[in-house]
């Protein structure tokens, strides 16, 4: 009876894309924050200190969840609103806490 039951299902699983599809209808999304206008204040004096070079510890929305990552800033772009920390890029509207560990 298991087996029947399997059978039906194997068509399925020639179709491409569909595991993909069924993995990604399990996959848990974490609803974006909103920041107090205090963590904002918080966020954006951070931001100031940010230099070159710096190591810090930034949290940020990225894959519909949160990510904490410490590194070094390699490069801050203000008009795109992006810092590169180590090999990644974050977008500045997608961090949510930041600390500069030093300078």
């Amino acid at each position: 009876m298991v087996n029947d039951c399997a059978k039906q299902f194997m068509a399925f699983m020639a179709l491409k894309g569909y595991e993909d599809l069924i993995a990604e209808a399990e996959r848990y999304s974490e609803p974006r924050l909103c920041l107090s206008e205090d963590q904002l204040e918080i966020l954006n004096r951070n931001f100031g200190q940010l230099q070159q070079g710096s190591i810090i510890r930034v949290s940020y929305y990225a894959d519909d969840s949160y990510v904490m990552l410490t590194g070094t800033v390699g490069k801050i772009n203000l008009e795109q609103r992006i810092i590169f920390v180590n090999t990644e890029s974050i977008f500045l509207d997608d961090i949510v806490d930041l600390e500069v560990v030093s300078r």
